[in-house]
């Protein structure tokens, strides 16, 4: 017999394994002694009446009564008429299509099924579909005949169309996950505080709740009460480490009343008391920005898996993440729940990403980028991983080094030098200030920048500006200086703009490029804005300044 081919969403690509066929029958005066029912089971009633307790809920249960069990289940029948209670039982196994790959197919068990218990409504054609899968069974005294299939493919089906969800009707089924996955778990992110039901998210979704709790653990690999439930303690840590909250405040934001309750759940997830946690090493803590990774490295933390650049001075487990925020990441959410982190950092800039996609797997705390310089960000991170004295230390030991590279630079050049940096994109030129490249001429070494930037940079808090201010070439000879730094993308795009620069007047009157003062330098060096690439440009600033280098040179 050919099997019909099902429609309805939670059966598809699914397939069914007859486990055990037979007449269960129960005579007047049984206890009714609790079964365990382990593989999903359909009973059906075919002679008597009596009572089923299931998981300690009471049901009639009668000739032409159906019940379907799933697996993990308790049943216990109690038969109340003289001749019994006599019922037809098929057991099941559903298996459900987990990878489709060109020469084979992976399937995985499936405990779910939206349907549980007594089942209120059977049509005609499920009444004949039940009568005839009892009549096969009966008559062949248990076989697990491959023939059972098709009327029980059709009978799933017919059941689950005529028992449709109340809360949640027939909606259109959204299977992409690209389509209900980031509704559901942004609804999630945005009301933890509330009660969430998981009907509530099946109907949010388009689907049943059981086929949408099925969906979701396979795609996040946990169900959506797990997934809240850690949303809620990570949230609950963030506050923990980055304000002074009481734990009750904590509690009731993010959706528990009870603040004793909650302390309990916390404890159970985390290992330590609210009061405590804070306190408490992150023995797994994974950077998303490479500034931040640098930063970890410098207070003494080697981050169990983190964005890292080719000058760190550790060796760190590389995750594949994008330079920017907006290009998509090329890493899967598996490898973050593999590594099971207990603490996440990370730029501003990437902190939507994180959180869309990993925010039941860890705390996220983020530290602004653009409204902190260097040594803010590196104190506000010691706060974090409780590495203060650390950070100091650092802090102590970069200012006596920059002291004596100042001495020898003005040894070798003068004292109240100038200089301009300029950095090629593909958008165009920009003129760094304080921040970035600009912290170590300016700052460290404290030469002075072009008037006209500087008159921009006096508004502002050192390194809090903004980073570059875009320019033409021809607007070049506006940011007279001593010195002129050209940071291109590599070696051969230095000889290329050396050669075009040749022909620009603006280029040629600029006092550095006049007196021999204009260098080229490479990107990937100095990009980094971080504490040991702070102390590596800086030796190279030094011997940028103070040996005589070809202005072709890199």
């Amino acid at each position: 017999m050919e099997r019909r081919e099902h429609v309805h969403p939670f059966l598809r690509d699914t397939l069914l394994e007859i486990k055990q066929t037979g007449k269960h029958f129960y005579p007047h005066g049984t206890p009714g002694t609790k079964e365990a029912v382990h593989t999903h089971t359909l009973l059906y009633g075919t002679k008597g009446k009596g009572e089923v307790i299931i998981d300690g809920s009471s049901a009639k249960f009668a000739r032409k009564s159906l019940l379907l069990l799933p697996p993990q289940t308790s049943l216990q029948v109690v038969p109340s008429s003289l001749q019994g209670l006599e019922m037809y039982a098929l057991s099941f196994e559903l298996y459900r299509l987990a990878a489709a790959e060109d020469h084979r197919r992976v399937y995985e068990l499936d405990l779910s099924f939206p349907l549980r218990g007594l089942v209120e409504k059977t049509g005609s054609r499920t009444q004949y579909l039940l009568r005839q899968l009892a009549n096969e069974v009966l008559s062949s005294k248990g076989s697990r005949s491959r023939y059972l299939l098709d009327p029980l493919y059709e009978l799933l089906e017919l059941l689950l169309e005529e028992n449709p969800d109340e809360e949640s009707p027939a909606l259109p089924v959204l299977e992409a996950p690209e389509r209900w996955l980031p509704l559901t778990v942004q609804y999630m992110q945005e009301h933890f505080d509330r009660d969430i039901s998981v009907e509530k998210l099946g109907e949010l979704a388009g689907m049943h709740p059981a086929y949408f709790s099925h969906l979701f653990k396979q795609k996040m690999g946990k169900t959506p009460h797990e997934f809240l439930t850690h949303l809620r303690m990570n949230k609950a840590k963030e506050m923990l480490l980055v304000s002074d909250r009481k734990i009750k405040e904590v509690a009731r934001a993010v959706g528990y009343i009870d603040e004793f309750y909650f302390s309990r759940r916390f404890k159970t997830a985390s290992g330590y008391a609210p009061t405590t946690y804070s306190k408490q090493p992150h023995v797994k803590t994974i950077s998303l920005s490479f500034p931040y990774t640098e930063h970890l490295l410098t207070l003494g933390v080697i981050p169990c898996a983190a964005q890292t650049h080719e000058y760190l001075p550790a060796a760190v487990k590389s995750l594949m993440l994008p330079f920017h925020a907006t290009d998509p990441w090329e890493i899967s959410r598996q490898t973050f729940l593999k590594i099971a982190p207990d603490l996440i950092i990370c730029k501003d800039n990437v902190s939507r990403m994180a959180r869309e996609n990993l925010s039941d797997i860890a705390p996220i705390v983020t530290v602004p980028w653009a409204s902190l310089d260097v040594l803010e960000h590196l104190h506000r991170i010691a706060g974090i991983v409780n590495r203060q004295q650390a950070a100091q230390v650092w802090i102590d030991q970069y200012e006596k080094k920059a002291e004596q590279a100042r001495r020898l630079v003005t040894q070798r050049i003068g004292a109240n030098r100038s200089a301009a940096i300029c950095v090629l994109r593909e958008t165009g030129w920009r003129l760094y200030g304080m921040r970035n490249i600009g912290h170590v001429f300016y700052r460290s070494l404290q030469m002075s920048p072009p008037d006209r930037l500087s008159a921009e940079m006096q508004r502002r808090s050192d390194g809090t500006m903004p980073t570059w201010v875009a320019i033409s070439i021809d607007e070049l000879g506006q940011f007279e200086a001593d010195y002129l730094f050209m940071v291109v993308p590599s070696r051969e795009e230095a000889k290329r703009q050396w050669e075009l620069l040749q022909r620009n007047e603006a280029w040629l009157c600029h006092p550095a490029v006049a007196q021999g003062r204009c260098r080229f330098l490479e990107w990937d060096q100095w990009k980094v804005y971080a504490p040991y690439s702070l102390e590596r440009q800086l030796d190279m600033a030094v011997d940028l300044l103070t040996s005589p280098v070809s202005s072709v040179s890199l």
